[in-house]
């Protein structure tokens, strides 16, 4: 009990607190927004079937990774400048970074976007994927830089609901209204959707903003912000190829038909770890005040609680779904997605993997190793790639499946180990 009982009381402190509460209300959005997104995954199998389902989840995968690598790590530059700026009151180098990261955002989307329109020109069995992902790719970039912006500024849940909830939730109220949706009526109804959240949010942060803003000339920086933003960019690179590399080689590599499959079976997983990730917001900063403080029992102590939180959310219903793979495939998405079970139970096992490998990201990050957090996370990239190429081939979705939970074991095994140096006690104590 003495050795809980800081821990909780940590814990009921930061709850009680502003940033508490600002958790909580993330925990909502997140809440909000992955159902919203199961739903909409539901609905659109249900009347599209696997190959043009697979089509969506196609266009709609490529266009995320493309929104957030266009970006250039100027959202993230946003969350880490302007909270000092506001602090600082250097109102004409803030307006300066707003308006620069517009324009930055905006054009290089843009360039991107371009450039997905003629690869799907250029492909022919994949043209209407690349074309569709186009139209999305401005949107959700400018999504993603409000949703930074919002955070920084302390309103975290709104930018979180927006990015990633507000489009679903529209696309299946629209669904519900009009009934039967194609394709491409409903990838065009998503970008509108996000487009609306956008105005909404623009118009929630520029309103947000101190008003000396209005009266101060911009000071620009650009040459400094890029210098910091791009290898932010840079280090979120294979986190992000990690999460889309399935999809991104099935549709090649197989079929959309496969792609449908594996979309609809990693949706019911998805919803196996957001509560650690969530949860890890407010367990991070604990370890890095016990890391500053070099307490080392502070440390394994948080990190025993947050792997026992990840069991007690996420086994029993990982359990569930390894139990009836097929009633859940089936019963969810419709009896053509059957075939599928074994993709749901491989992947539920990989996300497992995935959800105990959270509290030990947050180890390395906050002990000081986070450049071999990112060699490893390269490791289990090219690890990924090659057995995609092996297995996709020959096994499809399946294929994809095995070759997740390979990498994901890699990256849970690789960071506990990493770990393992800055959670020994020292030889004093």
């Amino acid at each position: 009990m003495n050795a809980i009982a800081p821990l909780a009381a940590q814990l009921k402190a930061r709850f009680r607190s502003g940033s508490g509460r600002a958790v909580l209300w993330s925990f909502a959005a997140a809440v909000a927004a992955r159902l919203g997104h199961l739903v909409l995954a539901v609905l659109l199998a249900r009347q599209l079937g696997p190959t043009s389902y697979g089509t969506f989840t196609f266009a709609t995968g490529i266009a995320m990774l493309a929104g957030q690598m266009s970006s250039l790590g100027w959202p993230i530059l946003m969350n880490r400048l302007m909270p000092g700026l506001l602090k600082d009151r250097n109102w004409s180098r803030l307006k300066g970074l707003r308006n620069a990261g517009d324009a930055v955002v905006i054009i290089s989307s843009l360039v991107v976007a371009a450039f997905l329109y003629g690869l799907g020109t250029a492909l022919s069995e994949l043209e209407n994927g690349f074309k569709l992902a186009a139209l999305l790719t401005v949107p959700l970039a400018l999504t993603l830089l409000r949703r930074q912006q919002l955070a920084a500024m302390g309103r975290a849940a709104i930018g979180l609901m927006f990015d990633q909830g507000f489009g679903a939730i529209v696309l299946v109220i629209i669904i519900l209204l009009w009934g039967a949706v194609t394709v491409e009526a409903a990838i065009v109804q998503y970008a509108c959707a996000t487009g609306i959240g956008i105005v909404i949010t623009t118009i929630l942060f520029r309103r947000g903003l101190p008003r000396e803003l209005a009266s101060v000339r911009p000071s620009y920086e650009l040459r400094v912000w890029a210098a910091m933003a791009l290898p932010m960019i840079i280090g979120q690179s294979a986190k992000l190829l990690m999460h889309k590399i399935d999809i991104l080689m099935l549709a090649p590599l197989s079929d959309l038909h496969e792609v449908g499959l594996y979309g609809a079976a990693f949706r019911v997983t998805y919803l196996l770890s957001f509560p650690q990730v969530v949860l890890m917001s407010v367990f991070t900063p604990l370890f890095s005040q016990a890391f500053t403080n070099r307490n080392i029992k502070g440390v394994r102590r948080i990190l025993k609680w947050s792997l026992l939180f990840a069991c007690v959310t996420t086994v029993p219903a990982a359990a569930a779904i390894l139990l009836v793979p097929e009633l859940v495939m089936g019963g969810v998405f419709g009896p053509e997605f059957r075939e599928a079970a074994p993709t749901l139970a491989v992947l539920t096992v990989a996300q497992l993997a995935g959800t105990i490998a959270i509290p030990y990201s947050a180890v390395l990050m906050m002990g000081g190793r986070e450049r071999a957090f990112g060699a490893w996370n390269f490791g289990a990239l090219g690890a990924n790639i090659l057995l995609c190429f092996l297995l996709i081939p020959a096994y499809g979705a399946l294929g994809a499946a095995y070759a997740t939970l390979v990498s994901a074991l890699f990256l849970m095994i690789g960071q506990i180990l990493l770990s393992r140096p800055l959670l020994s006690l020292p030889r004093q104590a």
